[in-house]
């Protein structure tokens, strides 16, 4: 496994449409953004390449949250629960214990008989959107933890 020092554009990429925070080392909260242009009411967005060349580090949620009661966009969830749901509804088993993502017809019983491999991808964009450090940046130093940070500010 290669050492990561450094944010690189891979670390921070798929969190862009889910409104990802950063902070500096002066504590100024910015907002990834396509553009350096976009201003707005309150968090100023800067763009990738600033957050790469400034070291702003993101703000994420580390994996042990996951079992843990967190908040987005005022909804209040244990991550690990919810992913449950969602998934539940639409996987099964195989004989050989492989996952299997089913289509909207199976689970209405109509006569179907694809069956898509698992879709994780789907599970790691929830991943993406509700900020957690898929990439283990905070124990490397290189993003923030967003509970601290949250605890801090209140």
């Amino acid at each position: 496994m290669e050492e990561v020092t450094r944010l690189e554009l891979r670390h921070i990429a798929c969190y862009l449409p889910y409104g990802l925070e950063g902070i500096t080392k002066r504590g100024t909260v910015f907002r990834l953004g396509i553009s350096s242009n976009m201003r707005g009411e309150g968090i100023e967005d800067r763009e990738i390449g600033t957050w790469l060349n400034e070291s702003i580090k993101p703000l994420l949620r580390p994996l042990s949250d996951l079992k843990k009661e967190i908040e987005v966009n005022g909804e209040k969830f244990v991550p690990m629960e919810k992913l449950k749901s969602i998934f539940t509804k639409r996987l099964r088993f195989d004989n050989d214990g492989f996952y299997y993502h089913i289509s909207e017809s199976v689970v209405r019983g109509e006569r179907h008989d694809t069956h898509f491999p698992f879709n994780q991808l789907e599970a790691y964009s929830y991943l993406f959107r509700w900020h957690f450090d898929v990439f283990n940046l905070i124990e490397k130093d290189l993003a923030t933890d967003l509970t601290l940070h949250e605890t801090s500010q209140s």
